[in-house]
């Protein structure tokens, strides 16, 4: 027989909001911190910002190589996604009910996403969503074993992940997004520009 499993005692996963105890074992605000509804979509924005950062610096000290990369994956989809979707919902178009990458950023360019960045710019955003999508696709094979891409298992497509390009990538893409949600949230208030 092996040794027994230790299972904690579940208690208090969370503290509720009235809680005025010492939050034994510690605590992590979940908490959207913002006046509006669009500082808190940067919020969420930068919540997984810097999430992939903190992986990131995890992988780059990790020294086995095999432990990291399907949550990289997972986190850079997501973050990619949500920076889109916070700026569809910013103007005020409906957001596709979708992980699909292709597909969200088709919503946003409809809703008029990009329109006040450079063609560049925006060409490298596509760019980005396309060549993300083909790593990721629709963000399955970051949260499941058999998640496929293109009809095949990611790591029959992929052998590694180049981190620091993913983590400078999608993070120039996400503070794109939150100068879009932040142009959008000064036009409709009438204040200056959000603290991002």
């Amino acid at each position: 027989m092996s040794e027994p499993l230790h299972l904690p005692e579940l208690v208090n996963l969370a503290y509720s909001v009235d809680d005025d105890s010492d939050l034994e074992g510690g605590g992590v605000c979940d908490a959207l911190l913002g006046d509006s509804e669009d500082e808190m979509r940067i919020a969420l924005i930068n919540q997984y910002l810097s999430a992939i950062r903190i992986l990131a610096d995890s992988i780059r000290a990790s020294t086995n190589d095999w432990t990291l990369g399907r949550p990289l994956v997972f986190l850079s989809h997501h973050l990619v996604e949500i920076s889109l979707k916070a700026v569809i919902e910013g103007r005020g178009a409906s957001v596709p009910r979708s992980h699909d990458l292709p597909t969200v950023i088709a919503a946003a360019r409809s809703a008029g996403c990009f329109a006040d960045v450079s063609a560049e710019a925006s060409a490298w955003c596509e760019d980005l969503s396309a060549q993300l999508s083909s790593i990721t696709g629709d963000g399955t094979p970051g949260r499941f074993f058999d998640g496929q891409v293109g009809g095949a298992a990611i790591d029959d497509r992929w052998c590694c992940l180049n981190v620091d390009l993913i983590v400078e990538a999608t993070g120039a893409f996400a503070e794109l997004c939150v100068a879009d949600v932040m142009r959008r949230d000064a036009e409709v208030t009438g204040r200056g520009r959000l603290d991002p």
